[in-house]
């Protein structure tokens, strides 16, 4: 097989990956767009929220699950989000997104989910870099 062809395939692959995977909203806190009251206190957001894709999403993992991803026990949900994605849609910076929101529509429900823990992870046997977030259920 020649390298023309290699390339072929893995661009297909790429292509292929980056559409692969449960849609999911990342929603920004995001202080210029915030609606005030008279006393000032924050009343609601005009965010909009930027989807990504997550694969694989693990919803209540158990404990080998949460050590494999490096995350703590009280952890609900376990995102992988390429770090391509992320670099496009979110930020260059290190990951720094504690504290914000994520929603996802699973099985008709709607689920809310505050990111607790959010880090850098290793090449898969696909060989992609993910981001992996850690979310607690907002109920």
């Amino acid at each position: 097989m020649n390298f023309s062809k290699i390339a072929e395939r893995r661009t297909h692959k790429t292509l292929q990956s980056a559409s692969v995977g449960q849609e999911i909203y990342y929603f920004p806190p995001k202080e210029d767009e915030v609606i005030r009251d008279e006393s000032g206190d924050i009343v609601g957001r005009k965010v909009k929220p930027i989807p990504l894709h997550a694969h694989p999403i693990q919803l209540n993992p158990g404990q080998r699950q949460l050590d494999r991803a490096g995350m703590k026990e009280g952890i609900n949900a376990i995102f992988y989000i390429s770090i391509q994605e992320y670099h496009a849609k979110i930020s260059k910076d290190p990951v720094d997104i504690v504290r914000h929101r994520i929603n996802l529509i699973f099985q008709g429900k709607n689920l809310n989910y505050s990111i607790e823990n959010a880090k850098y992870y290793g090449t898969t046997k696909n060989g992609f870099r993910y981001v992996v977030i850690g979310g607690i259920n907002q109920t």
